[in-house]
């Protein structure tokens, strides 16, 4: 996730009592960065007891520690900036500093950079060892800074219950985190409360990891609220220091094409866009339990949206994607897609359509709206944290390790697919203005499979024509959306108002909608017209 460069925040604890400098002297090579590869799940409070009574942990030694951490950063956030988090850690009488550099998101597992050795200790007090840091990024980052004197900005302080097991051959250590994250601001401390398990791989296969926490989470009535994070401890600490809500992960094509190349075959392609939009789903369902903000549910939808096209784009046969996890993302959908229209009520189509009303009824309106939007968000967001909604996670995550089949490219599928998606779209939208709403709709889909089928080939099609016509596209996409915005304001109104009500507020909505049905024609006809960047 992108963020906004935090502001400087006062030190976090007096465990570092003056800024450390790290400036390096001559360059030194750089040895392959270890890694660390682990997996984070959210831990409700309610299900921890439940959690130690699954096989997998029952008679596995547990290791209790209580870690005191301090990250330290320049004053302008250097280090956040450029994807590192540098950390002072006590363990007992030990004290260990330590080094990670974020890697690319896959869906709900990190693989990131890790240098850890012990600190120095200068009187009695921990500080950052630069000779041990020479082989990591770090050194030339801050050559390049016109300050490289480090201070503290948060602190972590959490016990860890933490069990080592051989799981699927694989050796795999289960920690239990329980803690909080803590700041000073102004003067007054912040702090927010850490309670995760931690699944990281020690030996064997990251495969191993997602495995064992499907089984963790369990089925039935016993199945436990484990769902994947993707923010670490040291981006939440970030965050907190800065005063910053969770901002919105765009469902952009740019991720979803940034792994794909022309040559690329179609299951190694599916792969990476089931990867990229796990991601961007977690960050944004994840936010939801922090806050409420339309722009959330609506970027979780869209990228789920994306995958499901992708699956009916690059796995016609479903004969490489599970139909029942295929069922497990439409259940998402939907409920992501009730929420996400009520939002759009509320917040758009309903002021517009209501502009005739005195100002009494107009808010009366909106607050019996408002109403039916809660409870809607409610029934989505205690989903999203449920069981089910983590084991299809998890099973997403598993999914898109397996090995690719090896098949047509990207290049070789593009202009046949892309030929039958326009095709399809064109032939559905004659007489267009007389379509019922039903089908007006259904064409609707089809313009949204078309353009998303053509962000994914993009990458096979020369880039100006496709531009071009991505374009005349969108412009058909946004008329689109707004006539079926209007039909589900009319079918939603005579559940929250009178039938009296409902008729006075249809006036304008056929107003605007024979307005949009004239617009419309008007795109189907540009796009028609318009070259396609696939002949």
């Amino acid at each position: 996730m992108k963020r906004r460069s935090a502001p400087p925040a006062k030190a976090a604890s007096g465990l570092v009592s003056r800024g450390s400098s790290l400036r390096s002297g001559a360059r030194q090579p750089r040895a392959a960065a270890p890694q660390e590869t682990e997996l984070k799940l959210h831990l409700p409070e309610q299900v921890l007891e439940a959690l130690l009574q699954r096989p997998s942990l029952v008679g596995a030694i547990a290791k209790r520690q209580r870690l005191d951490n301090v990250y330290l950063d320049t004053a302008d956030r250097l280090l956040q900036r450029n994807a590192m988090a540098l950390r002072l850690r006590r363990d007992g009488r030990r004290w260990i500093q330590t080094l990670k550099t974020a890697g690319q998101p896959s869906g709900g597992l990190a693989v990131r950079g890790e240098w850890e050795s012990p600190a120095a200790m200068r009187s009695g007090k921990p500080s950052i060892d630069r000779s041990a840091l020479q082989a990591t990024p770090l050194p030339a980052l801050l050559r390049s800074h016109h300050s490289a004197r480090l201070v503290p900005v948060f602190r972590t302080i959490f016990t860890r219950e933490a069990r080592t097991i051989t799981d699927g051959g694989s050796v795999i250590e289960v920690a239990i985190d329980r803690g909080r994250i803590e700041t000073v601001d102004a003067g007054k401390p912040r702090s927010e409360p850490i309670s995760e398990v931690e699944l990281e791989l020690k030996q064997g296969r990251a495969e191993d990891l997602v495995a064992l926490a499907v089984r963790l989470i369990g089925r039935g009535a016993d199945s436990l609220a484990l769902v994947p994070l993707t923010l670490s401890k040291a981006e939440r600490g970030y965050r907190l220091a800065a005063r910053q809500d969770p901002e919105p992960v765009k469902a952009a094509a740019r991720g979803f094409i940034e792994k794909l190349e022309g040559r690329q075959p179609a299951g190694a392609a599916l792969r990476a866009i089931v990867r990229h939009g796990l991601s961007v789903l977690l960050e944004n369902t994840a936010a939801m339990r922090e806050g409420v903000d339309d722009e959330y549910v609506h970027q979780a939808r869209v990228a789920l949206r994306r995958v499901r096209s992708g699956l009916r784009l690059l796995d016609r046969e479903s004969d490489d994607f599970p139909q029942a996890l295929s069922k497990e993302l439409a259940w998402a959908g939907r409920l992501l897609g009730n929420a996400r229209d009520w939002d759009v009520l509320v917040g758009e189509t309903l002021p517009a359509v209501a502009s005739g009303l005195d100002a009494v009824q107009k808010d009366g309106l909106l607050r019996a709206a408002d109403v039916k939007r809660a409870a809607a968000r409610q029934s989505t967001f205690e989903a999203l944290r449920a069981p089910r909604f983590a084991r299809l996670a998890l099973r997403l995550q598993a999914w898109a390790m397996t090995p690719a089949r090896r098949g047509a490219t990207l290049a070789k599928l593009a202009a046949p697919a892309l030929r039958k998606a326009r095709r399809r779209i064109l032939r559905s939208a004659r007489f267009f203005a007389a379509l019922s709403p039903e089908n007006r709709h259904r064409v609707r889909i089809l313009a949204k499979r078309l353009r998303y089928s053509l962000d994914v080939f993009s990458v096979a099609l020369p880039k100006e024509a496709t531009e071009r016509y991505t374009d005349a596209l969108s412009e058909l996409q946004d008329v689109l959306g707004e006539l079926n915005d209007l039909e589900v304001a009319r079918t939603s109104l005579e559940s929250f108002v009178g039938s009296e009500m409902a008729t006075r507020l249809n006036e304008p909505i056929e107003h605007r909608e024979r307005e949009l049905l004239f617009e419309a024609e008007k795109r189907l006809l540009a796009l028609a017209e318009q070259k396609v960047p696939w002949s």
